[in-house]
């Protein structure tokens, strides 16, 4: 079964405190947010969803950390335009976010055929299952002296 190990927001306040005036003469800040994510299981395997319309592949990050946990990333930062200093925002939602979530995998995932792949803006995660001949391998036996 997934877990969610932890969920590390980056807080937009940070971006203001960091960039301060240069932030805020475009009216841009970085939002964090909330993706969808759907996780499905088959006989074969496990499946992450995660939507994030209008984001391009390079901003999406895969990765296994050093505890073998499964990190997603999100980092989309839309830079203002030129001439943005003539304009006056009354509602901007989507100036750039941020989105970063850590999850523990189920045992028998094969962590070595992890693929991923980003179609219409939802990146999809695949985690192949091992076989119960591949798990009963992994088990060591220590020899009792």
């Amino acid at each position: 079964m997934f877990t969610v190990r932890e969920k590390q927001w980056f807080p937009a306040m940070m971006l203001n405190e960091i960039f301060g005036e240069a932030m805020q003469d475009c009216n841009c800040k970085m939002k964090t947010v909330k993706a969808l994510v759907n996780i499905a299981e088959t006989e074969t395997e496990y499946v992450i969803e995660v939507a994030a319309p209008g984001t391009a592949k390079e901003n999406f990050k895969v990765q296994l950390d050093v505890d073998g946990n499964l990190v997603l990333s999100i980092d989309s930062q839309k830079h203002c335009e030129e001439g943005c200093e003539n304009t006056q925002y009354l509602r901007r939602e989507f100036a750039g976010y941020h989105f970063n979530e850590v999850y523990r995998l189920p045992k028998d995932v094969d962590k070595q055929a992890i693929g991923a792949k980003v179609e219409n803006g939802v990146l999809t995660v695949m985690l192949p299952k091992l076989s119960i001949e591949a798990m009963q391998k992994e088990v060591k036996l220590i020899d009792i002296q």
